[in-house]
């Protein structure tokens, strides 16, 4: 009985321990605007190498080509599209316009009529969908996508 006590016990104060760890060192990063500063520029740092290892695989790709590259190869964390989003940033940078995919893909602008923006989002949407991109954020990603179609002039 004792040795069930003791386990109920530890299996109790385990979780409790990384909770208080956990808000701890969010309180010291919270607190700590240059540690907050440093990993945001890691973060950017990291960003910024996984779109240049993508970049390469862009070479000899189109449109299409690295869309399923970028979709078959992130993994997004907790619903994080980071990763996704700098791998098809990468491709993009490198690839060559595939003119047929993207006559089907509509434009996107900061502004558009009403019209074209609810077709620019609805694209956008279907394409998370397509690839199971749950968080609200990764159908962003696909403005990428659009941009590289119908760059700005």
């Amino acid at each position: 009985m004792q040795t069930r006590t003791k386990l109920a016990l530890a299996s109790t104060i385990v979780p409790i321990a990384f909770a208080v760890r956990a808000l701890v060192r969010y309180a010291d990063v919270a607190s700590n605007h240059a540690a907050a500063e440093a990993a945001f520029e890691r973060r950017l740092a990291e960003s910024r190498a996984r779109q240049a290892e993508a970049g390469a695989e862009g070479t000899g790709r189109d449109t299409t080509g690295c869309i399923d590259w970028a979709m078959a190869n992130c993994h997004p964390g907790g619903g994080d599209c980071n990763a996704c989003m700098d791998a098809l940033r990468g491709c993009l940078a490198t690839a060559t316009v595939d003119e047929a995919a993207c006559a089907t893909i509509p434009h996107y602008r900061a502004t558009l009529p009403p019209d074209e923006e609810a077709a620019s989002t609805k694209w956008q949407k279907d394409q998370s969908a397509k690839y199971n991109l749950s968080h609200w954020s990764c159908s962003a990603m696909f403005k990428f996508v659009q941009l590289h179609c119908h760059p700005l002039k």
